[in-house]
């Protein structure tokens, strides 16, 4: 009876321990302390800033471009499909590109369809948010946290440091102070495992990307 005890007690210390060791190192109370919250803040006050989220999974991949310049009033968003599914194939839809350019107030987006060689011009719309918004989001999912959590996971061989905001469903990977990956729960890929490379640079879009090519004919 008594090594049983004492075999218990040896439990409980463990998981006092276990628990103590999450709460400290794992576990944060201030999200403003994470590397994320020290992201947002270097994106907010650059003048130009150009960030790409591309994925790939089965028989899909996708990009999507956020790219800002203050001095010209101007953020320009490019959300870019390839799907070699059958049912895409069938449907000419294997390649969509949509553009999205808000300047002076306005939205204007319009969708190009590389197997049809064509497009439609939604037009423009008023605007009145922000052309930071986009990089506003990463401050909110900081901002609207109570906790994260901090971790390690090998992704391509590299160790990385992992922040996970759960309330938010977004985890971040970073390699030293460079984040490297994203994971969120309601992704545009459909699954919610799937990692996002991301890459950074501050410059503004190459306008080349917003062309509507010369052989493409307006839809309806």
């Amino acid at each position: 009876m008594e090594k049983f005890f004492n075999i218990r007690n040896v439990l409980i210390i463990l998981i006092i321990l276990i628990s103590a060791i999450y709460i400290v190192f794992m576990r944060s109370k201030n999200p403003e302390n994470s590397k994320t919250s020290d992201l947002y803040y270097q994106l907010i006050n650059k003048d130009k800033v150009t960030l790409k989220l591309s994925y790939s999974e089965n028989d899909k991949y996708g990009t999507i471009i956020f790219s800002t310049d203050k001095n010209s009033n101007k953020t320009c968003q490019i959300l870019e499909l390839y799907n070699n599914s059958k049912q895409a194939k069938e449907n000419n839809t294997t390649h969509i590109k949509n553009i999205t350019i808000i300047e002076n107030k306005t939205k204007h987006t319009y969708q190009l369809n590389y197997d049809l060689n064509s497009y439609i011009d939604f037009g423009k719309i008023e605007y009145n948010n922000d052309i930071t918004d986009w990089i506003d989001n990463i401050n909110r999912i900081v901002s609207r946290s109570k906790y994260y959590t901090k971790g390690y996971k090998n992704i391509n061989n590299t160790r990385m440091f992992t922040e996970n905001f759960p309330e938010q469903g977004y985890t971040f990977y970073y390699d030293s102070n460079d984040l490297k990956y994203i994971k969120q729960k309601d992704g545009f890929s459909g699954n919610e495992n799937t990692l996002y490379e991301i890459k950074l640079n501050y410059d503004f879009i190459d306008n080349s990307l917003l062309e509507i090519p010369n052989n493409f004919t307006q839809s309806n």
